[in-house]
């Protein structure tokens, strides 16, 4: 039996008994699935110092994959049966490189990453030119979406969106005046941070000299100096939220406790335990998406089913790579297609699908039309979400 689309439900409509949320896609339909060779590759930091998250992403993509597995989906006419294949691109770009030629290598059918927006761009050309379908499930680089390339999407709001948010939340909300911009100098990191610079000097806050702070450590001495020396009411730090704890607990040795306030990089669970327990109270986040304040029934169920399965809650973008797959298999099925020419445009137009995180519909150019983003902080050593 062919199941084939109409108007999104909460998925896809999709007609004859095949109508479901994208948690539970066409569990209606039956046939004896076989391995038709649909590969979803996976890519992200599984290696390396933020591997927490990848390993984070790639449960996600796990979860969703043996759960369309044990469904009996039909395709085109045929049973479909996925298979996960991850690579490992250690958030260093030249790695993602590798990583998506080594995909690319293995005709997957798509790709679910990479996590870094470092990663995400030079492989986004990889798998343009190989004509592979991209979902980033957190790179949140602006230029990903904007180099022209038809197959490429995210699943989180852009930096754009993302700091001009938390610009306004640092000035408007936290009455934060003096104002240090630090960024770890990658891509993600000094976009971010450009951006969150510029709301501050149009919402009139006093902007201090930016500073800079990575894995090097003279990098991070030379900032905690600055802090020191100019004493800001709150830093903000564009990277990863590993580095952002070393260089809390290095403010915090010189006896100092200023507010700190970033994008998604910094914004997960694992903060307290990199800051050595300094993070709360101290620390305020946020992340395009993210569940509800009260967690609606599909991320909670979600959640539910993916801590049972690996034994803890997800940590950051598990939910993202959960949705991504499942939008992938979702626009096949609407298309009748596995061939990405033909399910791409499907996945491009259909509007409204109903996932983990919440209404899922892209623009022309692979962006959430409506990206919302959630402010956290940190207490008892626990991120708590706050709006």
């Amino acid at each position: 039996m062919r199941c084939t689309a109409e108007k999104a439900l909460p998925i896809f409509a999709l007609r004859t008994a095949c109508v479901a949320s994208l948690a539970v896609v066409l569990s209606a339909c039956t046939s004896v699935p076989t391995d038709d060779g649909i590969r979803i590759g996976l890519a992200a930091p599984l290696t390396g110092s933020i591997r927490h998250l990848g390993r984070d992403v790639e449960r996600g993509a796990q979860l969703a994959v043996e759960e369309v597995n044990g469904r009996s989906i039909v395709v085109g006419g045929k049973p479909l049966r996925l298979s996960l294949i991850s690579q490992d691109d250690a958030g260093m770009p030249q790695q993602g490189i590798t990583a998506a030629n080594a995909l690319v290598s293995q005709k997957v059918n798509a790709v679910i990453g990479h996590l870094n927006s470092g990663t995400s761009i030079p492989a986004a050309r990889v798998y343009d030119a190989a004509g592979v379908p991209q979902i980033s499930p957190s790179a949140t680089n602006p230029k990903l979406t904007r180099m022209g390339f038809e197959r490429v999407f995210r699943m989180v709001a852009d930096d754009v969106q993302l700091a001009e948010e938390l610009g306004r939340y640092a000035v408007n909300r936290l009455g934060a005046r003096r104002i240090m911009v630090v960024d770890d100098r990658s891509a993600y990191g000094q976009g971010i941070a450009d951006v969150f610079e510029r709301t501050l000097l149009s919402q009139g806050a006093v902007v201090l000299p930016r500073q800079f702070a990575n894995k090097s450590a003279t990098s991070l001495t030379l900032t905690v100096d600055a802090i020191a020396a100019q004493g800001p009411d709150l830093v903000f730090y564009g990277g990863m939220d590993i580095d952002l704890g070393k260089l809390i607990r290095s403010v915090a040795q010189r006896g100092l406790r200023p507010k700190w306030i970033g994008g998604d990089g910094i914004c997960s669970g694992e903060l307290p335990k990199f800051a050595s327990g300094l993070a709360d109270d101290q620390v305020y986040c946020a992340e395009g998406g993210g569940p509800p304040l009260k967690p609606s029934l599909q991320y909670q169920e979600f959640a539910d089913r993916f801590t049972k399965k690996f034994g803890s809650a997800p940590i950051l973008y598990a939910s993202n790579t959960y949705d991504s797959v499942q939008a992938v298999v979702a626009a096949m099925v609407a298309a009748g297609s596995t061939d990405s020419k033909i399910w791409v445009p499907y996945l491009r137009s259909t509007p409204k699908l109903l996932g983990a995180n919440g209404v899922i519909e892209f623009d022309a150019s692979g962006n959430l039309r409506q990206p919302y983003v959630s402010f956290f902080t940190y207490r008892r050593d626990s991120r708590v979400q706050i709006e």
